[in-house]
C-alpha cells in the first residue's frame, strides 16, 4: 500500500506490496508510522537476478540477508517471518502472529491446565515440604492434564527474591513465602503463570509488597489493547512499585511473548518502542526481588484478541494467599 509521501505501508499480517520496486521508494513503515529502512535498490537487483535464473520467486527468512534489505533483524522466535521477493516485481511479507482462532484456542487450555493446578497444589505446601517436591507435583499434574514440555520454578524463602532460580533445594520453614511460576504446552503452544504464596501470615513489610506487585499486575493489564504503546504498560507498572520505591528491583523486562516457544516476542519493556496488535499473546510479569529476604512476582498470559480486546488467560486468584 502507498502512502500520499510515497513510503509503503506494511498493515497487515500478510502484507503483498504490489510493484515495489517500480515506485522509487525507499522505506517501508508499519501502521504506526514508525519507519523501517529498505534497500530498494539490492531488492530490485534481486528481482532481475530472479527473472534471469527461471527461478519466480525466493523466500528470504531472518538472518543478515534479510537485515541488508529491510533494515531489521527479527528474533529468533519469531522465524515464522520472512519476506518473499516475486521475480514479477512484487514482493510481501508473512508475520507470525497468531491471528487463527486455533492457536488461541490452545492457549486458553493450556492456561486452564495452569491454573486447574495451582488450586491443587497449595493442600500440599506447609512447613518442611521441599522445592523439589512442589517441582514434582507441578510436573506431574501438568503431565497428567495433558500439558506437554512441562516447566517450573519454585523459589522458597530467599530463593523467591531470584527472578530465575533454577535449584530445587529449599525447604518450607513455619513462616515462608513460596513462589511458583511454570506452564506447559496444548497443542505447541505454552502457558505460563507465576502466583506467590505465604506460610504463615506475613509480616506487615511482606503484605505491603505483595499488594504492590498485584496492583502493578493488575494496572498494567488495564492498558492492554490493540494500539497500546509497550513503554507505557511497562512504565505504568512500575509506576505502582515505585508508590513505596521498590522499581529499582524490578531488574528484568515487564513481559515477553509466548506462543510456539516459552519466550518469544513482543518484549514487553520499556526499550521497545511497539505498539500492540491483534494476535499478539506476552505475559505480564511484575515483580520485586529483595535480595538475601523474599521475593514476589505475580504472571499472566494476555493475548490481544480478533476485537482488539486484552483476554487475560489466567483465570487463578491473585488475593493473598495464606496457608
Amino acid at each position: 500500500m502507498m502512502s500520499e509521501d510515497r513510503k509503503i505501508v506494511v498493515p497487515e499480517p500478510l502484507v503483498k506490496v504490489d510493484d515495489l520496486c517500480d515506485t522509487g521508494a525507499d522505506r517501508i513503515v508499519d501502521r504506526k508510522e514508525m519507519e523501517v529502512p529498505m534497500n530498494a535498490y539490492y531488492l530490485k537487483k534481486l528481482q532481475e537476478e530472479l527473472k534471469n535464473s527461471g527461478f519466480s520467486a525466493i523466500l528470504i527468512s531472518p538472518g543478515e540477508e534479510l537485515k541488508f534489505l529491510l533494515g531489521f533483524e527479527p528474533l529468533f522466535c519469531e522465524r515464522f517471518q520472512g519476506l518473499f521477493v516475486k521475480a514479477d516485481g512484487s514482493c510481501f511479507y508473512v508475520c507470525n502472529l497468531l491471528y487463527e482462532e486455533e492457536f488461541k484456542q490452545a492457549l486458553r487450555e493450556s492456561s486452564a491446565v495452569v491454573d486447574r493446578v495451582f488450586e491443587e497444589v497449595l493442600p500440599m505446601i506447609k512447613p518442611g515440604v521441599t522445592e523439589k517436591e512442589i517441582g514434582d507435583f507441578l510436573l506431574k499434574r501438568m503431565t497428567e492434564l495433558g500439558g506437554g514440555c512441562a516447566e517450573c520454578i519454585v523459589g522458597v524463602g530467599s530463593n523467591s527474591a531470584y527472578p530465575h532460580y533454577n535449584d530445587n533445594k529449599g525447604v518450607i520453614r513455619e513462616h515462608d513465602i513460596v513462589l511458583m511460576d511454570y506452564g506447559c504446552t496444548i497443542r505447541g503452544m505454552y502457558s505460563d503463570m507465576t502466583r506467590t504464596v505465604f506460610v504463615g501470615e506475613p509480616d506487615e513489610k511482606e503484605r505491603e509488597v505483595y499488594e504492590l506487585v498485584r496492583r502493578s499486575n493488575e494496572a498494567a493489564e488495564e492498558l492492554v489493547r490493540e494500539g497500546a504503546f509497550i513503554p507505557d504498560i511497562d512504565r505504568r507498572a512500575r509506576e505502582i512499585l515505585d508508590e513505596k520505591g521498590y522499581a529499582w528491583s524490578l531488574v528484568n523486562r515487564l513481559g515477553h511473548g509466548v506462543g510456539y516457544t516459552i519466550h518469544e516476542a513482543p518484549d514487553i519493556k520499556r526499550s521497545n518502542p511497539v505498539h500492540l496488535e491483534r494476535g499478539m499473546a506476552f505475559t505480564i510479569e511484575p515483580g520485586i526481588y529483595l535480595a538475601g529476604a523474599f521475593g514476589v512476582r505475580v504472571e499472566d498470559v494476555v493475548v490481544i484478541n480478533e476485537k482488539g480486546e486484552r483476554e487475560i488467560l489466567n483465570h487463578a486468584t491473585k488475593d493473598l494467599i495464606v496457608l
